[in-house]
């Protein structure tokens, strides 16, 4: 349901679908409701709701063993307060889902590691402390079967390297890296890495004073 963003339907199953989880006591399947939920509350922009659920899951996932779930549980918090702009309580959580992959339980084609220092990236990024996340980003291109494995991230990566550079007016590896993430995007014809991708071209010609193709890619 929140696929399709249908979202009073989904709220109303998840709501449901908690009450019979907690019944039967089964913790797993109430804390992946909460974040299913959580997910669509900061799809919804509902940021506090958002929080709130995904704090109620990591809550309950401390009484079990389940560490793909609190993997996501961290995951999601630190994107949550990321996107307004707590960046301590960002890195704080996205170095706790650093920690929980140490123990190896979390499937590694998953490439959750590769996330979570993409997503520390993202946060010092944001913060215009480009070196220090061009630091996560070239970690998280060491992750084996990246491409494989998410290529969308891959590509997304390639983005954010991109772009810190770029601020850093290191030029030597553009507009080479933007390119390769447009041609993985959209070889996926994933578009939001396709805009993304196109805007920093633009960007990029703009400095270069090459007004032609800063106007193609901004169209």
């Amino acid at each position: 349901y929140g696929s399709k963003f249908e979202s009073e339907k989904a709220y109303e199953n998840y709501f449901h679908a908690e009450k019979i989880y907690l019944k039967l006591n089964d913790q797993n399947k109430v804390a992946k409701t909460l974040l299913s939920k959580s997910v669509l509350q900061f799809n919804e922009k509902d940021f506090i709701g958002s929080e709130k659920s995904a704090i109620d899951a990591l809550k309950i996932l401390k009484q079990t063993n389940n560490d793909a779930l609190t993997y996501e549980a961290n995951n999601l918090l630190g994107v949550i307060y990321h996107e307004i702009s707590e960046f301590d309580n960002a890195i704080k959580y996205h170095n706790a889902a650093l920690l929980i992959l140490k123990k190896q339980n979390v499937p590694f084609e998953f490439q959750s590691k590769a996330t979570s220092l993409n997503n520390l990236g993202a946060v010092y990024q944001k913060n215009k402390n480009y070196k220090k996340a061009l630091e996560y980003y070239y970690e998280s291109l060491k992750s084996e079967n990246i491409l494989k494995d998410k290529p969308f991230l891959y590509a997304a990566i390639l983005d954010n390297v991109g772009f810190c550079e770029f601020k850093l007016k290191k030029l030597d590896l553009l507009p080479e890296l933007f390119y390769k993430s447009l041609a993985i995007n959209d070889s996926l014809k994933y578009f939001p890495g396709i805009i993304n991708s196109n805007l920093n071209l633009s960007e990029f010609y703009i400095y270069k004073k090459i007004t032609v193709k800063a106007f193609y890619y901004a169209n």
